[in-house]
């Protein structure tokens, strides 16, 4: 494993590790569900693992991810237009101080293209997630700024 990987690879559990624990004390409450269209840009990482996109309208938004695999999904099929589902989720983030209203992707299609499917066509060529990972990573680090 590259030197860089491994740093990613502590990094992001470093990152979970505080969202485990903080989900076990404080429960996050889902205010809505919403969808918008546009392009995938690429990933930020900061505190946390966020994904920008660009919306049909022009307009640039950062969602928050933590769904398994849906950050691969986007860096494969950068190039299409997706109909983003993400939630607005009050929760308890411990660096700022207690409850914040945050925005979180949850999901993506384009077409017949979702990405469920794809993730689960996927998973049965990777089964394992260490094997999943280390097919993607290499991507999704060269989409991240900040990583």
């Amino acid at each position: 494993m590259s030197r860089i990987m491994y740093l990613f690879a502590v990094g992001m559990l470093a990152l979970c590790i505080p969202v485990v624990c903080s989900a076990q004390k404080h429960k996050e409450r889902v205010l809505a569900t919403k969808h918008v269209q546009g392009t995938f840009i690429g990933f930020e990482q900061g505190d946390y693992f966020h994904v920008d996109i660009k919306t049909v309208a022009g307009k640039e938004n950062s969602f928050f991810i933590r769904t398994p695999g849906l950050d691969a999904f986007l860096a494969v099929h950068q190039d299409k237009t997706f109909d983003f589902t993400y939630i607005v989720v009050k929760t308890y983030i411990e660096e700022a101080g207690g409850y914040q209203r945050i925005t979180r992707l949850t999901n993506a299609t384009s077409g017949a293209l979702t990405f469920k499917g794809w993730y689960a066509a996927e998973r049965k060529k990777y089964p394992k997630e260490v094997n999943f990972n280390r097919h993607y990573n290499p991507l999704i680090e060269k989409l991240t700024v900040n990583p």
